[in-house]
């Protein structure tokens, strides 16, 4: 926390009041939006030795940069966790045929719907984990050590590695051995439901799972987060936020991105009606619900967040560099080199006004690579002062 800024701080400070259990968190490009989230999910999960986290974005590749994000904070800080990341393409394609309709929403006498507890192992049981779990045994040797585990993966570590599952163990040794009949499938049906149980406990151990909105509506009912995180919710639909929000039960919803310039996604020949470009985060701002913003930008150098700060964020974006560091270092070295060329440096201090010529007339016609132009006569230039 020593590296808050003061927006982050007093959003941190302000979620000890969280009215209908909402946080709305928005802010502005180098803002440090993510990272003061995955922050808020480290701090909850520290004092507490199982707090499941959902994370949720509405781009896949962005599912894999949160879950090593996390990931690698947890290594650092020594904090043995475990990340999930899940995409819908990895969900398990059908539903057990043989099983009843497990996919009716399930309601007490009094007509109300059944919590997602009571519910847990009716939709668990409603999946069909066989293929995606054999899948996973024919594939184990080819896993991107690089990028958090998957539900598959964590379920086939945690079959190999804790003994517990002798069924699943003997089921496929039969399965594999060419000796055995199985005429009636006994095996498989023997798998099927051990899998059940296999990827109940799975579910039940994971701290950070971090996947899409889609994928997540799967798993209602079967996963029980204590924080649901809504991350770029100001680029997602608002029937993706509203996921988030019916279908599970935490302490909290955290609602983070950047309203003023980003807007849903919705693709369409024709021009989408105004209610579909209106997520629910701007919605929340015209209605002054939101408290708090994160609007100190790290990232631009040389005052830069000034334009963007007056067109979008009403002056109140601000930079978050010293004016030691308001230009890297590389810019800085640039601009010495530059003065230093010109024949002004030192003795007539910086260069305040360009006075460089630089005389093309040997020049050759610029070459194409790929989709990008360059000129010969460039690269070598630059080439010799190296």
């Amino acid at each position: 926390m020593d590296r808050f800024d003061n927006d982050q701080m007093a959003a941190y400070h302000g979620l000890s009041s969280i009215p209908a259990g909402v946080a709305f968190i928005p802010g502005g490009p180098g803002a440090g939006k993510t990272w003061w989230t995955l922050m808020m999910a480290v701090l909850a999960q520290a004092g507490r030795k199982h707090t499941r986290m959902l994370y949720l974005l509405d781009i896949n590749k962005t599912v894999d940069d949160a879950a090593g994000k996390i990931q690698a904070i947890y290594n650092n800080l020594g904090l043995q966790r475990s990340v999930v990341r899940l995409y819908k393409s990895q969900w398990p394609k059908g539903h057990l045929a043989d099983e009843e309709n497990y996919d009716e929403e399930v309601y007490d006498e009094n007509g109300f719907r059944i919590s997602n507890a009571d519910s847990k192992w009716t939709s668990i049981k409603s999946v069909d984990w066989t293929s995606n779990f054999l899948r996973q045994r024919d594939q184990i040797h080819h896993r991107e050590l690089s990028l958090a585990a998957t539900l598959d993966q964590m379920a086939w570590g945690r079959y190999k590695s804790s003994g517990l599952y002798p069924a699943i163990e003997l089921a496929l040794a039969r399965m594999s051995d060419a000796t055995q009949t199985d005429e009636h499938g006994a095996d498989m049906k023997i798998l099927r439901s051990e899998l059940i149980q296999l990827y109940a406990d799975t579910l039940d151990n994971i701290d950070f799972l971090a996947t899409t909105p889609v994928a997540g509506r799967a798993l209602s009912g079967m996963y029980q987060p204590d924080l649901v995180i809504f991350d770029e919710c100001a680029h997602a639909r608002e029937l993706s936020t509203l996921i988030a929000l019916a279908h599970f039960t935490p302490k909290a919803w955290f609602l983070v991105g950047d309203h003023r310039q980003d807007e849903p996604f919705v693709q369409s020949l024709a021009q989408p009606p105004v209610h579909l470009r209106i997520s629910t985060m701007e919605r929340a701002a015209i209605n002054n619900a939101i408290s708090h913003q994160l609007l100190v930008n790290h990232r631009a150098y040389g005052g830069l967040e000034r334009l963007a700060s007056s067109l979008f964020y009403d002056g109140k974006m601000r930079s978050g560099k010293t004016r030691d560091n308001l230009f890297p270092t590389s810019l800085q070295h640039l601009r010495k080199w530059l003065d230093e060329m010109a024949g002004v440096y030192p003795m007539y201090g910086d260069l305040t006004t360009p006075r460089l010529i630089v005389s093309e007339t040997d020049n050759v016609r610029a070459r194409k690579a790929g989709t990008s132009f360059w000129k010969p006569r460039h690269h070598e230039f630059v080439m010799d002062k190296v």
